[in-house]
């Protein structure tokens, strides 16, 4: 089960509820992907058991993406109603709108669309910071790869017990003139299937 907890202080400003809500929304996005299992943070997709991996060896090429898809279909998790996709950094879907599906004359780059909302091997692909640009292996940081990820989004479950929480102090920092306010979320976070999703491991974007 992943704390979630974020004091929140304001000097010459203001913390709304919504930008708070944000930040939360982003902590539970960034342990999905990455969370590591430990330190009260859910097991993320990249950390899951049962998960499939491509190697990727550099920057990555339309076939070893394909290969994604076939790893997830090999484990049937390619079913009626799965909502499939890939979902990557902002800068790797830059690159692949620059890179062609095959060296033929007149072939098609990988990443089609937009940046932030496009497709791949005709599927739907998405860009998102939440994805680390320093992956090392499978670890969040470390290193200069960036996350890929193909898979089957809705066995990917999030659970929220009850809403954003504020607590309110105002007697801590009362000798100053301040509230002390602090936002708190408790929720956790399941792969249901690890087939279900493939990442990759080595994607640089250079």
């Amino acid at each position: 089960m992943a704390e979630l907890t974020r004091p929140g202080r304001s000097v010459g400003g203001r913390i709304g509820v919504r930008e708070l809500a944000t930040v939360h929304g982003l902590a539970i996005d960034r342990v999905a992907l990455h969370g590591p299992g430990t330190s009260h943070e859910s097991l993320g997709i990249y950390k899951s058991p049962d998960v499939s991996t491509e190697a990727m060896g550099g920057v990555p090429t339309f076939a070893k993406l394909v290969s994604m898809v076939a790893k997830v279909a090999s484990d049937n998790a390619i079913t009626l109603g799965a909502r499939l996709a890939f979902a990557t950094t902002p800068d790797m879907a830059a690159k692949l709108m620059t890179v062609l599906v095959a060296s033929a004359a007149g072939s098609e780059v990988i990443w089609t669309g937009t940046v932030l909302d496009g497709k791949v091997a005709n599927y739907p692909a998405a860009a998102s910071t939440q994805l680390s640009s320093t992956m090392s292996t499978l670890e969040a940081s470390g290193g200069s790869e960036h996350g890929i990820i193909f898979g089957k989004w809705n066995d990917l479950i999030i659970g929220l017990w009850g809403a954003l929480e504020l607590v309110v102090a105002p007697f801590t920092y009362a000798r100053r003139g301040l509230i002390s306010v602090t936002s708190f979320q408790m929720a956790d976070i399941a792969v249901r299937h690890g087939e279900s999703f493939c990442v990759a491991t080595g994607a640089t974007a250079s």
